[in-house]
């Protein structure tokens, strides 16, 4: 996640969400995030770990404003269940990891952009970010100042 994504979510969060909303998706993205940093790299597959932004009805609950990885997997994934319900199983238009490649470079793009700028444009693990900009209401001026906002980078 890049930091203008942990802050736009963040900010989003604190206009459209509930108080208690509010203080249940940080206190999942920090146990997620306590989970995911103390994770021994090359011990197998980790555990899976709720999503800190699916609401209770298990559907994301900052659509409009959802990370940009999540973007095209979901919007792809819709279409093509649509279809299928539609019409029973066709061919699907694009090819397995599609949507990853699709995202992956958007973000190169983004990365690359906000480095030129003289921004932090490193990428981050989504609950630690997210939970780092939802305590810090004023992360997008020290952001856009050229404030580095987050700890441990993935790149």
């Amino acid at each position: 996640m890049t930091p203008p994504e942990a802050i736009a979510i963040a900010a989003y969060i604190r206009k459209h969400r509930s108080a208690a909303e509010q203080e249940r998706i940080l206190a999942l993205a920090e146990a997620n995030a306590r989970t995911i940093a103390a994770r021994v790299p090359g011990t197998g597959n980790p555990l899976p770990h709720p999503c800190a932004l699916q609401g209770s009805d298990h559907v994301c609950c900052v659509y409009s404003e959802r990370p940009l990885r999540c973007r095209p997997l979901h919007a792809v994934a819709i279409a093509r269940d649509l279809a299928n319900s539609a019409v029973g199983p066709s061919p699907s238009p694009v090819g397995p990891g599609h949507e990853n490649a699709v995202a992956e470079g958007i973000e190169i793009g983004m990365v690359r952009a906000m480095k030129a700028s003289g921004v932090d444009g490193r990428t981050y693990e989504l609950n630690a970010a997210l939970a780092t900009a939802m305590k810090m209401p004023d992360a997008a001026e020290r952001w856009a100042k050229g404030e580095s906002l987050f700890d441990n980078p993935l790149r």
